[in-house]
């Protein structure tokens, strides 16, 4: 490192150093060999002294509460899905900083949260982050706009001194929780051997920047708790990773400095503390972005963002229709349910809806104007009949030319139900039996036969029956009274409610009894990051019946579950 040349070889170099400590990613850094609790550190592992309310979580096992005798997952170590990894770019250091995530995000158990904790960076993505942590760092550091967000004093002047300080609050930021001493030392070095050899003391913070964008420390978020506990011993998280479930759970993006303050104060040590908390961010517009992913992931309807249609027959569609539907679906879910605060199945039962050009025709609509979305109450002669029924989760169900009934009733099943379906056998194809030569057939009529076979129908009698409910809207989401010229039966039953139409259905699903203590599973799911264990599956379920005591408000859903020992507590792996 003394010679006159600085690269980015050497700050690879000296990387192997940093990474023992934290500060830069390791190639083929896994959440095994990573995980725990989140390093060695022992300044970060506890948070402030700060006053708390008298309702102290406590940093051992102890009584009250949602969980409180529950059998808790452990902490988690999971990098940073391309959304979070943008959201917090532009929350560090402003808008433009967009980037494709050095490796794709994947989808376990529908949520991105929990396949973020179970993939590694692949040696690929590594190499990826790096060189976008060179080009990102260097964009940050050479702007005086974006530079100023953390550099206030000037190190031409006062160089180790001005970055120092700056460094520390920057880390804070970056790293979601204090930077310790010996990561700022090394960052300094670097800072300082790269201001040696350009000359320049802002491309020595370039590269400074440039490592801490590197460190697990940023691009994983990594869990602490609080005080020792025995393996097998429920214990409470810190402050510092309370505040980031927090944060990723409402924003979908790294904490803001008033909560990370809060955390370095102890105020999230306890109930009111975090109730706070919850509220600003809930009331907060950014509430929207956080939630967002939660319900897209939830329901399936993410499914619909990229969905085009067969332009031989659906040439009255724009090829943005996919991506509208989504829009509308999740200005539905804000207006609704988010801001306005109604009963879960009351709200999902309501046909005010935002309509654009794209969408009009689907629903039977005059042209609109533009791509402007227009407050819309969805006419009779639409026959909708609520969520369920609007684009876009008929569309994220279906292929660009036809209705996959399976593929809709799978959906309720397991989304809406939490139901598990079994995939089916490696050799089968999971596809609609032919149609007969010469002979007209509906769907309906055409899965009867698999429901005839005993090898399938164990299968088919669980998702038929909710798909063909369905079967009134095309694979664009368009109403038709017949299939081929004939009639379509949408009657069934959703275990033992029967119904005549799709109207009927739909309230079937909003009055099952599982539908709302699946809702709360995977909120659960999507905010802990992890399929819930045996012993959390009770306390979850007594969740469940607080909400629907609470008029199945999500609001405040949220704010229960933020405060129960379920959302603020681990259990300690055994040895």
């Amino acid at each position: 490192m003394s010679g006159s040349v600085f690269s980015k070889g050497s700050l690879r170099a000296m990387g192997l150093w940093l990474c023992c400590h934290g500060a830069v990613a390791c190639t083929g850094v896994t959440s095994n060999e990573a995980g725990g609790q989140g390093g060695d550190d022992n300044e970060a592992g506890t948070s402030g002294n700060g006053a708390n309310d008298g309702n102290d979580r406590g940093g051992q096992s102890g009584e009250g509460g949602t969980g409180a005798s529950a059998k808790l997952a452990g902490t988690t170590w999971r990098r940073l899905t391309a959304a979070q990894l943008n959201n917090s770019l532009a929350d560090l250091f402003g808008s433009g900083l967009s980037v494709g995530a050095p490796d794709p995000d994947i989808r376990e158990h529908n949520f991105l949260s929990i396949g973020a904790g179970l993939t590694n960076t692949s040696s690929g993505g590594v190499e990826k982050l790096q060189a976008l942590s060179h080009e990102l760092a260097e964009k940050v550091a050479l702007d005086p706009n974006r530079r100023k967000l953390w550099f206030t004093c000037d190190p031409k002047t006062e160089f180790a001194a001005c970055v120092s300080a700056s460094l520390k609050k920057l880390g804070v930021a970056m790293f979601r929780q204090p930077l310790p001493n010996e990561t700022l030392a090394g960052l300094l070095t670097i800072a300082e051997q790269a201001r040696t050899s350009f000359g320049d003391p802002w491309v020595g913070v370039q590269y400074a920047i440039a490592a801490m964008m590197q460190s697990p420390r940023f691009f994983y978020i990594q869990e602490k708790v609080r005080g020792d506990a025995k393996p097998g011993e429920s214990v409470a998280l810190d402050g510092y990773s309370v505040a980031s479930r927090l944060s990723f759970l409402l924003w979908n993006s790294t904490p803001d400095a008033e909560l990370l303050q809060a955390a370095g104060k102890g105020e999230l040590d306890s109930d009111g503390g975090i109730e706070a908390q919850t509220k600003r961010l809930l009331q907060s517009p950014r509430a929207k972005q956080g939630l967002r992913e939660f319900f897209a992931s939830a329901w399936g309807i993410h499914k619909a963002a990229n969905r085009s249609f067969d332009v031989e027959a659906y040439p009255m569609l724009a090829a943005t229709v996919g991506a509208s539907a989504l829009e509308e679906a999740l200005r539905f879910i804000e207006t609704h349910i988010i801001d306005g605060g109604k009963p879960l199945g009351q709200a999902l039962l309501s046909n005010d809806t935002f309509v654009n050009r794209d969408l009009a025709p689907i629903y039977g609509l005059p042209a609109l104007p533009g791509p402007v979305y227009a407050k819309t109450t969805l006419p009779a002669s639409a026959k909708r009949h609520g969520f369920f029924t609007h684009t876009a989760f008929l569309i994220a169900n279906s292929t660009p030319i036809d209705t996959q009934p399976m593929l809709r009733g799978r959906t309720v099943r397991e989304n809406l139900l939490c139901q598990e379906v079994p995939d089916p056998p490696a050799n089968l194809m999971a596809q609609l039996p032919p149609l007969e030569p010469g002979k007209k057939q509906t769907k309906r009529e055409r899965l009867a036969v698999h429901r005839k076979d005993p090898f399938c129908a164990s299968c088919h009698d669980v998702i038929d029956p909710p798909g063909l409910a369905l079967e009134h809207y095309d694979a664009a989401g368009f109403f038709r009274a017949t299939e081929d010229g004939l009639a379509i039966d949408a009657s069934g039953d959703l275990d033992d409610a029967a119904f005549e139409n799709p109207e009927g259905f739909v309230k079937a699903i909003v009055q099952h009894p599982a539908f709302y203590p699946c809702f709360v599973t995977n909120l659960y799911r999507h905010a802990t990051a992890h399929v819930e264990t045996g012993d959390e599956e009770e306390a979850i379920t007594t969740l469940a019946k607080e909400f629907v005591d609470d008029q199945a408000n999500v609001p405040r859903l949220l704010s229960q579950l933020t405060r129960s020992r379920l959302f603020t507590h681990v259990t300690m792996p055994a040895l």
